[in-house]
């Protein structure tokens, strides 16, 4: 039997779609592998933001209590926003003006 053309255009299609498949499972390999190594890069930020957080939290709580024996560093807790400014309540409530003869409008 003499092997036809048309088998041998099967195989030799069937050889490219098999290579092809080949050069797109290491291409997916690499990818999976590249952003494994991202994700480890973005966990290991967060875990440093999350200790420098903490740290600043400490500080400021920190500050805060060596402001109730020196109140002198007030101004720049306030300034940084860990304290609240301090607002005077009012002594009394002010007594109504009384009419001078002048009628409302």
């Amino acid at each position: 039997m003499k092997p036809s053309r048309l088998l041998l255009l099967l195989v030799c299609a069937q050889v490219v779609v098999a290579l092809l498949v080949a050069v797109l499972c290491l291409q997916q390999i690499q990818a999976t592998r590249q952003s494994g190594i991202q994700a480890r890069g973005i966990n290991q930020l967060a875990t440093q933001i999350n200790l420098n957080q903490r740290a600043l939290q400490a500080l400021a709580s920190d500050a805060l209590e060596y402001s109730r024996k020196q109140p002198a560093i007030d101004p720049l807790l306030i300034s940084l926003g860990i304290k609240a400014p301090v607002t005077n309540p009012p002594t009394s409530s002010p007594s109504p003006v009384p009419n001078r003869g002048k009628s409302p409008r």
